[in-house]
């Protein structure tokens, strides 16, 4: 993938290229833990995810990112109306985000423990 520097106001994009801008999201999944396995309900440039433990999780990009500068959200879902909160995390360590893949975890509202949210999003933005 060519890596573009978006700078042009002159020139429409193609929708061939659109993903090359540095505003598109250049992966991104909807993933669940279902008690003895990882399912990835959606996702786009997502080659796998992988669970470490409860609430830890890698997600590995199937095209890597040009470094490990990139941006990365993420969100949870929970099932019904529960007073307990899922907060979703990126570390900020050496080798926890990296060109090819990002961990992403989730504590308890506490923040005392990993937990597994009902479901997870992540989207990640950058050059590739």
């Amino acid at each position: 993938m060519s890596r573009r520097t978006a700078t042009s106001t002159a020139k429409s994009v193609n929708p061939g290229h659109q993903q090359d801008h540095d505003s598109a999201a250049k992966a991104w999944a909807v993933f669940h833990w279902s008690g003895s396995a990882i399912v990835i309900d959606a996702s786009y440039n997502i080659s796998s995810i992988t669970r470490t433990a409860a609430g830890i999780y890698t997600v590995n990009f199937t095209t890597a990112f040009a470094t490990a500068n990139y941006c990365c959200q993420v969100n949870t879902e929970i099932a019904g109306n529960t007073a307990d909160g899922v907060f979703p995390i990126v570390p900020f360590s050496a080798g926890l985000r990296a060109a090819g893949s990002c961990q992403v975890r989730f504590l308890n509202q506490a923040m005392s423990a990993a937990v597994d949210p009902g479901a997870a999003h992540a989207v990640f933005y950058g050059r590739q």
